[in-house]
């Protein structure tokens, strides 16, 4: 969805890289299967998530009075470029689980519904969308 081709990419840039990482979190939280690895690499990955939650809090990053360094091209591209490295690595955990038959099809379904769920949130209020990522 963003990308940082050459130079700034504004606020609506950062805010669109951290909605598609909360969509494919959403995709593989919803798309998991049990066991004793997956729960402790499905709690570092609730660490994880709660981090970039509390950072986009922090920074006001879903807020009209954001940050105001936001602003700043140097850092909406530093951002954006993690972001993005952080979506890749999302993507390429579902393209794995998909290639290795992890889910299976009801979680597959959840999955589909989240990614519904999360671009129908897109077109409202930004807090909605740290909410249905919290609540998953």
């Amino acid at each position: 969805m963003t990308e940082v081709a050459g130079g700034a990419v504004g606020i609506a840039g950062v805010i669109g890289a951290f909605k598609d990482v909360v969509d494919l979190a959403l995709l593989i939280g919803d798309s998991r299967h049990l066991g004793r690895d997956f729960e402790i690499l499905n709690t570092n990955f609730d660490i994880e998530k709660a981090l970039l939650l509390q950072w986009s809090d922090r920074v006001g990053l879903l807020r009209s009075d954001h940050d105001k360094r936001l602003d700043h091209p140097e850092t909406q591209e530093i951002v954006v470029r993690t972001l993005t490295c952080v979506k890749d690595l999302l993507n390429d955990t579902l393209e794995l689980m998909e290639t290795h038959a992890v889910t299976s099809r009801s979680n597959t379904a959840l999955a589909v519904s989240s990614r519904d769920r999360i671009s129908s949130l897109t077109n409202t209020e930004p807090a909605s969308v740290t909410a249905a990522w919290k609540g998953s």
